[in-house]
C-alpha cells in the first residue's frame, strides 16, 4: 500500500542491517504481482533471470547462485521466453555460496509452474528485481561507509587517527562518491 519511493528506504534496510532473509525480494515480487494481477501463494519469494539450465534427460532444471535459493518458499525465474515459479517443497539444494546468501538449486520438471504472462509483465519483473538488488546493495554500501569512517577515526598510527592522513582522507572521499 506504499509507493515505490517510500519502499526504497525499507528495502535499503535489508542491506544496511545485513538481514538474512529475502525481505526486499518478497516485497518487490508482491508489488509486481499486485500490479499485474498475478495470484501468488503465501510465503517468501526470490527471483532469477535467464540462468535456468534445463536438462531434458533428467527432466529437471538447475539454477546456480540463486539469491536466498536454499530457503525461500518460492522462486520466480524469468527467461527470454517464459516466467516460471519454482516451489520450495520440490527443490534440491546442491550447494550454497557466499555465506549462504546464494545457492545452486535444482527442481524436477513438475516442481516448476509456468506463469501465463505478457511480455510487459516479464519485463517489469526484471526491472523490479533489479531495483530491489540495487536498494539492498545501496544499504550495504551505506553501512560499509559508516563503518569505514568509524574505524578511521578510532585507528591510531604514529600517535594520531588514520583519518587525519591525507591519503586516507582521499580514499574515504572516493568511497563517499
Amino acid at each position: 500500500g506504499i509507493s515505490l519511493s517510500e519502499a526504497i528506504g525499507l528495502l535499503k534496510m535489508e542491506g544496511y542491517y545485513n538481514v538474512p532473509i529475502p525481505f526486499a525480494q518478497t516485497v518487490v515480487t508482491r508489488a509486481w504481482a499486485h500490479a499485474h494481477s498475478v495470484n501468488l501463494p503465501e510465503g517468501t519469494f526470490s527471483y532469477a533471470s535467464s540462468a535456468l539450465q534445463i536438462d531434458e534427460q533428467t527432466r529437471s532444471a538447475t539454477l546456480h547462485k540463486a539469491w536466498h535459493g536454499h530457503w525461500v518458499d518460492h522462486m520466480l525465474i524469468a527467461t527470454d521466453q517464459q516466467c516460471l515459479m519454482a516451489h520450495s517443497h520440490e527443490r534440491r539444494v546442491l550447494q550454497t555460496y557466499h555465506g549462504r546468501l546464494f545457492a545452486a538449486v535444482a527442481w524436477p520438471a513438475q516442481g516448476l509452474t509456468r506463469l501465463d504472462l505478457d511480455e510487459q509483465a516479464t519485463h517489469d519483473l526484471f526491472n523490479f528485481s533489479v531495483l530491489a538488488m540495487l536498494a539492498v546493495t545501496l544499504g550495504a554500501m551505506e553501512k560499509a561507509f559508516e563503518l569505514t569512517l568509524e574505524y578511521a577515526a578510532q585507528r591510531q598510527q604514529f600517535g594520531r587517527p588514520v583519518s587525519k592522513f591525507q591519503a586516507v582522507q582521499h580514499q574515504i572521499s572516493e568511497m563517499a562518491e
